[in-house]
């Protein structure tokens, strides 16, 4: 039987959502009408989670910053949005924008209409775009929304690209030991055993490793497919996040790394929210679940407690002992001078720059270090195979 998603209001006017199985969509409709609801949209959900799955980050971030200068034009939020659906080149996307449009026209908010798609517009976005829309600057939040996702883009951007020569190269020795391990040492240990004599023990190791690669080639794959379901099925659960989480972080080099990172992420996205006049609460609330690691989330959580109870934002930041003392005393200093979302957003800035320094220092020491050892190993590798011939010819000799 069809597994179909709604969305729908009931007797109060309360957007929600829902799953039923039916088999066709006017078969839900009666359904909801039966429950007291009135359907708003009612869409297959196999469908629904392929266009989900297809849509990208840069399409909401062109589509943040597009709805933006629509808004800021005098365009009314409907005409907007039917104007993107019809402009939006990626199909998911469009049918993400379109629905948007319907629930709009229907009388929803445009943060319950976009909270109706929670794999593409998380709790962050909808939650300012709310705040946006009761504060009456929504074309402000939207713009300040671009301008986070694009800032956060091109950090991105940066930090793969300073990691993509070290993966190149990596990828590229590997798969030339791969080349010589499972193709050119077989054909040498035929000349090998014509040759009758005791080989020397690099060659004997080498050829016992190429002998088993071609052998269990297979049992290396399935280990790598293995471990890579294992690790996806992990990520799905949230004792399984929770435990990569704490991983990462409990990591030598890259440890640090991901925590500054998820700490920018926090300042950064409380910055945004405390601007656009979300209450400190709820902006806590909201940056903690933006961090991207929940251990963090999990450490940051006596912020919002402190602060419930009257104590000062910085001060508790303080205590918390995840930011450093540095920047703790800016936002202590913000906080009284009334300029905390800017200290925020400034601190976020520096963490990101520094988390991009260290990166870069690290991968100017990587590079030469995979040289060495990809040059090691090759080096060994051609050696042993040339010893054999190299003893052949001193014995003849």
């Amino acid at each position: 039987m069809p597994d179909f998603q709604y969305t729908a209001r009931n007797t109060a006017g309360e957007l929600i959502s829902g799953r039923l199985d039916a088999d066709s969509k006017s078969s839900v409709m009666d359904e909801l009408n039966r429950m007291g609801l009135h359907p708003i949209r009612v869409e297959p959900r196999a469908a629904r989670a392929r266009a989900v799955s297809r849509a990208r980050a840069e399409d909401v971030q062109v589509f943040t910053r597009q709805l933006a200068r629509l808004l800021g034009n005098g365009v009314p939020l409907a005409r907007g949005l039917n104007l993107l659906g019809q402009h939006v080149t990626s199909t998911a996307m469009r049918d993400i924008v379109n629905a948007v449009h319907q629930d709009v026209r229907s009388g929803s908010p445009l943060h319950e209409a976009l909270a109706a798609h929670p794999q593409v517009f998380d709790s962050v976005f909808t939650g300012m775009v709310r705040s946006g829309e009761m504060g009456g600057n929504l074309v402000t939040v939207l713009q300040r929304l671009a301008q986070s996702r694009e800032q956060r883009t091109r950090l991105s951007a940066k930090i793969w690209n300073t990691l993509m020569y070290p993966l190149f190269m990596l990828g590229v020795g590997l798969i030339t030991i791969v080349f010589l391990l499972a193709v050119v040492i077989p054909r040498f240990q035929l000349v090998f055993e014509d040759m009758g004599q005791l080989l020397p023990w690099p060659t004997r190791a080498l050829i016992a490793a190429g002998d088993f690669f071609s052998a269990f080639w297979w049992l290396l794959a399935v280990a790598v497919a293995g471990a890579f379901v294992l690790l996806r099925g992990s990520l799905m659960t949230e004792s399984g996040r929770a435990a990569m989480h704490r991983l990462a972080l409990g990591l030598p080099v890259a440890g640090p790394l991901v925590r500054r990172a998820a700490l920018a992420r926090f300042a950064r996205l409380c910055g945004v929210l405390l601007q656009n006049g979300v209450s400190i609460l709820n902006a806590i609330d909201l940056a903690r679940a933006g961090t991207g690691n929940s251990h963090i989330c999990e450490r940051l959580a006596p912020l919002r407690d402190a602060t419930r109870e009257g104590k000062p934002f910085a001060a508790s930041l303080r205590r918390n002992g995840l930011f450093d003392p540095l920047s703790a005393d800016i936002a202590a200093v913000a906080e009284e001078t009334g300029a905390l979302p800017a200290a925020l957003i400034e601190i976020a800035d520096y963490y990101d720059e520094d988390v991009l320094t260290q990166l870069q220092r690290l991968t100017a020491v990587l590079e030469p270090a995979l040289i060495i050892a990809l040059g090691v190993l090759v080096a060994f590798i051609v050696s042993a195979m040339l010893l054999p011939i190299l003893q052949l010819n001193l014995g003849a000799s």
